[in-house]
């Protein structure tokens, strides 16, 4: 849980920082796939990335490729 309030922490901080510099780029956290199935497919989960504006791509760590993109 820890990892999660740092990188939840450190993607609420670098969008902050983004839109004085190029507010038209967007932010996404890149989190392995079984992060996402284990942690964002709940009611909370979801509810945390619709609440925060959290835009994700989920991974697959051993192809290295690009499972999802969450809007």
């Amino acid at each position: 849980m820890e990892d999660l309030e740092g990188a939840i922490g450190q993607y609420v901080l670098y969008r902050h920082l983004m839109k004085a510099s190029d507010a038209d780029r967007a932010l996404f956290l890149a989190i392995p796939e079984r992060t996402y199935r284990s942690l964002f497919t709940s009611a909370e989960g979801q509810d945390a990335i619709r609440d925060i504006g959290m835009l994700l791509i989920s991974v697959d760590e051993k192809t290295e490729e690009i499972v999802r993109w969450l809007k």
